[in-house]
């Protein structure tokens, strides 16, 4: 391959349509170019482009070139046909993705499943197969890459671990993402038919085996031990079980709490990732879009009460720096900086390491919350718990409690009422 003409980079910018307004709101980016010279006598102009910053642009066309230069060393470039557009597979996964961001509220996918699909391309597919032609990829190169996939594992303080890094519940998501895609490549004729339909599709992992009532129990029996040391997690670890997502716990504000007269907390935000993974940011909606108002209850009160006070303290400290971006949120480190749902699932798993407890999810914390309502008697109604928790995971665990509390009476009638004739004993006489 011969020499690369002198690069540049262009602010560009195109208009996406906000799903809530209805109107369509400029998207800017920053795209770098180069020129690069063929060793016939040809040039082929390669690009890369970032939404952060110039300089990430210029690492993502580097990291182009670098991948067609390995290609047409090896003698795998094929040249353009004249008259015949060519599609890269990150075209058509852009162009899938512009449709999700621009369908109606009602049908297309909430902004954190958005984030979801750019991610997963991101990270899973554009480095590997992005700057391929659609039309030549093949049935095999998705497989292979499905089996990278399945091979990944974590890697801890710079050490891979022998734990996977992608579950099949993961790579499941990534696969119907990607199928639909390619569904939307042969409905722009990119390619005539998706090699994906060739593949089988990653099995459904099974939940958990999981006894959320004795994990209540157990639950309980942890918090307690918090509020006896007075951790200083303890109030941030409570709030889950008032059925609290992570991101809404985490997104609480002082001006969403009222301490005196009647306690209440406002929930009508969210602390969120930016969609190019550059950040948090204070998201002013929930996930569902709702807002609500949820009474605070001891001992929550005395829990917030306690940890506001101490709080407030914080901000006295020389070492206190919070962003200003985030110096409202109610939980921050004692210095001010950020925690986010990384940091808090962190602290999560080393509190139950360390007070010797067993492994369990955080998420399985609404599911508690649902358990515990479903078992008060008579129970919190459908549409209190309903509210408190949306249509969730957890409000199928509520139906399931419940149901299983309403069937012992009726079954225990049908038993007796109906069958009682064959359990009766027989009398201290012989007779039957």
């Amino acid at each position: 391959m011969g020499a690369y003409g002198q690069g540049s980079v262009y602010k560009k910018q195109t208009y996406i349509l906000n799903r809530k307004t209805g109107e369509k709101e400029p998207h800017s980016y920053w795209q770098a170019a180069r020129i690069v010279h063929l060793t016939d006598g040809t040039r082929k102009r390669l690009t890369g482009t970032s939404q952060v910053s110039q300089q990430l642009a210029f690492i993502a066309l580097e990291k182009n070139i670098a991948k067609f230069r390995a290609e047409y060393e090896a003698g795998d470039y094929v040249p353009r046909q004249a008259g015949k557009k060519i599609v890269t597979l990150n075209e058509a996964l852009d162009g899938w993705l512009l449709t999700k961001e621009q369908a109606e509220e009602d049908t297309g996918p909430s902004d954190i499943v958005l984030r979801k699909y750019k991610r997963w391309f991101e990270m899973y597919v554009r480095e590997d197969l992005g700057e391929r032609n659609i039309a030549e990829l093949t049935d095999e190169d998705f497989r292979q890459q499905f089996t990278k996939l399945r091979n990944l594992k974590k890697v801890v303080n710079g050490q891979e671990t022998d734990q996977k890094l992608l579950q099949s519940s993961a790579r499941r998501n990534i696969f119907k993402a990607l199928n639909a895609a390619m569904k939307y490549a042969v409905a722009k004729g990119y390619i005539k038919l998706n090699p994906m339909a060739l593949l089988t599709m990653p099995k459904q992992s099974r939940p958990p085996n999981e006894n959320v009532p004795q994990q209540a129990h157990i639950a309980i029996a942890l918090l307690k031990r918090l509020q006896d040391e007075n951790h200083p997690a303890y109030c941030r670890m409570l709030l889950q079980f008032m059925g609290l997502r992570r991101s809404e716990r985490l997104g609480i504000t002082f001006s969403n709490l009222t301490l005196t007269g009647k306690p209440s907390l406002v929930i009508d935000q969210q602390l969120a990732r930016h969609d190019d993974g550059s950040g948090w940011y204070i998201k002013e909606s929930t996930k569902n879009g709702k807002e609500r108002t949820l009474p605070i209850p001891e001992p929550f009160l005395s829990a917030l009460k306690a940890y506001v006070k101490e709080r407030r303290s914080w901000e006295k400290s020389p070492e206190w720096n919070p962003d200003p971006r985030f110096a409202d949120l109610l939980f921050l480190q004692p210095n001010g900086k950020l925690i986010n749902p990384n940091r808090d699932n962190n602290d999560w798993h080393e509190i139950l390491k360390s007070h010797d407890f067993p492994y369990w999810r955080a998420h399985l914390n609404r599911h508690i919350t649902a358990t515990l309502m479903a078992d008060i008697d008579p129970p919190v109604s459908m549409e209190v718990v309903k509210t408190l928790l949306g249509n969730s995971a957890a409000m199928a665990a509520y139906y399931a409690r419940v149901t299983d509390k309403q069937m012992r009476k009726p079954m225990d009638s049908l038993g007796e009422d109906s069958f009682g004739i064959l359990t009766k004993k027989k009398s201290s006489t012989g007779e039957k």
